[in-house]
């Protein structure tokens, strides 16, 4: 404070010393035992300013605020406020520059606190790949893509899919990013030549101010978590989604998955499927992609099912005996997986997706579970596709003794509620 009221002197070509501490009481009697020249136009008016902000005792920021205040007095006329301005302008700049020369001898001379990335590698500092934030003294290295990472996990924090954006923070210090250092990461991503974060970038347009940000996005914020929920989970979570996912779309032919079925095989086979039905179920955005989604995931399940309407069932296949008696019969389980791709299955433009909108427009909430059916099919009729059990099955038969009994051959096709 002492410091940008000596430069505000040094403006007025005043030479009145002031006390280290200054205080209101401090200041007015040297503004007493000043020269005549201190209290002419507009000098008075600069000393009055000063005097009200120190009188007020408000942080070194609100001068700002006192300023407007000050400036706005309707008594004076506009070269009185053309003068004063220029005042408070030159010593705002000086002032600046100073800080700005404090701020470059301290990182100068601060020590490196974090020069890895969050997997351990080494960074090298290079403009436009990595960025060095100084925070309390220190200096922390970042690659871009890592700030990108941590400002976007901050921002989409949505536990249980609801939205609690936070600020983001130092990882090594967990001490929240300030607005400028959020305002240098913003600069360094849009001069970079990675992509520019979504959140980062709408959290930048409500000043960093993260009130106003959860209340003007919080519908984006949604959408950009469950994109992130989908593409980073593992499938012990996203598992029960998939199921709840396959129970209540209604499609002309249920898809019936076992529920010995694995669980990785099946979240990584309906992952893109499952993206669609949480943007219906659970976005907050009220536009027109929200419910055409719906749509194009019943069709695409659709589609799925008629390509392999027995996808998720057990297939049991008779182990081949070598023996002259007749052992108890043994199976090798496996499961059909044939399917077709998300992507192989097209939309034609020619095709009305809202063709079954009046018959069911909603998901089916019904609690249902879910008809498992069990398929047992001998070695000699085995399916298209191959499985890995069913060629270890082959390779013994061709081993073993190719005339196999009428009993052997048997194939029992039985059904069984899972």
């Amino acid at each position: 404070m002492d410091l940008w009221i000596h430069m505000m002197h040094k403006q007025m070509n005043i030479q009145m010393p002031i006390d280290t501490n200054i205080t209101y009481s401090t200041y007015w009697d040297n503004f007493c035992g000043c020269d005549r020249n201190c209290i002419t136009s507009p000098n008075i008016f600069i000393h009055t300013f000063i005097m009200e902000l120190l009188l007020e005792q408000k942080p070194f920021l609100q001068k700002f605020v006192l300023w407007k205040k000050h400036i706005e007095n309707p008594f004076y006329n506009d070269s009185l406020k053309c003068e004063l301005w220029n005042i408070f302008i030159k010593t705002q700049r000086t002032y600046n520059g100073f800080a700005k020369f404090a701020r470059m001898w301290k990182i100068k001379h601060a020590k490196i606190q974090v020069d890895t990335d969050l997997y351990m590698n080494p960074i090298t500092v290079k403009k436009g790949l990595t960025m060095s934030i100084y925070q309390n003294g220190s200096l922390y290295n970042f690659t871009i893509p890592n700030l990108i990472n941590i400002c976007n996990l901050s921002l989409m924090n949505s536990p249980d899919f609801f939205c609690e954006p936070s600020i983001p923070k130092n990882p090594y210090t967990n001490i929240p990013f300030s607005n400028a250092i959020l305002y240098s990461i913003y600069e360094a991503v849009r001069y970079s030549n990675y992509r520019m974060s979504n959140l980062l970038h709408l959290y930048y347009l409500c000043n960093f101010d993260l009130d106003l940000f959860y209340y003007k996005y919080e519908a984006t914020i949604r959408d950009e978590y469950i994109s992130y929920f989908i593409k980073t989970n593992n499938s012990d979570e996203l598992y029960p989604y998939v199921r709840e996912m396959l129970k209540k779309v209604i499609i002309p032919k249920k898809i019936n998955i076992d529920k010995n079925f694995p669980q990785d095989v099946l979240v990584r086979i309906m992952r893109p499927f499952l993206k669609l039905y949480l943007i219906h179920s659970s976005s907050l955005s009220s536009t027109e992609y929200r419910y055409r989604v719906y749509f194009e995931l019943k069709y695409k399940l659709t589609k799925f099912a008629e390509y392999n309407p027995i996808f998720g069932r057990v297939i049991m296949i008779k182990k081949p005996s070598l023996q002259f008696y007749r052992p108890k019969k043994t199976y090798i389980i496996s499961y059909n997986t044939d399917h077709i791709a998300f992507n192989d299955i097209n939309i034609d433009e020619n095709i009305n997706l809202f063709e079954t909108k009046d018959e069911s427009a909603m998901i089916d909430s019904s609690s249902d579970d879910d008809d498992d059916v069990t398929e047992v099919i001998s070695t000699i009729l085995q399916p298209n596709f191959i499985l890995n059990e069913q060629n270890i099955a082959a390779n013994l038969f061709e081993d073993s003794t190719p005339n196999l009994s009428d009993d052997d051959m048997e194939m029992d096709d039985t059904d069984s509620m899972s």
